[in-house]
């Protein structure tokens, strides 16, 4: 009599299984340290993008997958394992934060016209490039990006 074990058929290839078996499950509380974990084992495999982000999916516990659905519903059509990590990342940090009882508000993610940082950049870049003439050198550039920075109000709102 045959077992039933022995009629199951492994589709997925032995490497692939080996290489998921080293990656972390993921750490709820430590996320950058579980991807720099997980990006030492991945490295040598020179898995593509989607690949990389497919194994990282099978590590995320409930919790975790819960946090990034929208990405994981309607990803970026490249660079999707950055951006999971990326998210899972931010996802650690907003839960931080309103653990103190500071609310914090929801935005759609990947929009860069609500991102603080991506205004502010924005508005350097504009006024750096407004100069009369235009930096030619790296210092210049650099004196001209912390000129421009030295005049930015505490109180502008971006």
């Amino acid at each position: 009599m045959e077992s039933e074990n022995s009629t199951i058929k492994v589709e997925e290839p032995v490497q692939t299984i080996t290489v998921s078996s080293r990656i972390p499950e993921f750490w709820q509380d430590v996320p950058r340290l579980c991807f720099i974990q997980a990006e030492a084992v991945l490295h040598p495999q020179r898995l593509t993008d989607e690949a990389k982000c497919h194994l990282i999916i099978t590590k995320l516990g409930k919790d975790a997958i819960t946090q990034v659905t929208d990405i994981l519903e309607s990803p970026p059509k490249t660079g999707k394992y950055e951006v999971l990590k990326n998210s899972a990342c931010q996802v650690v940090v907003r839960n931080f934060i309103q653990g103190f009882g500071i609310s914090v508000m929801q935005r759609p993610t990947r929009s860069p016209d609500l991102n603080m940082i991506e205004r502010l950049l924005d508005h350097l870049k504009r006024n750096v490039q407004s100069h009369d003439s235009a930096p030619t050198t790296l210092q210049e550039l650099k004196d001209a990006v912390i000129q421009e920075w030295d005049t930015i109000s505490l109180k502008r709102k971006f």
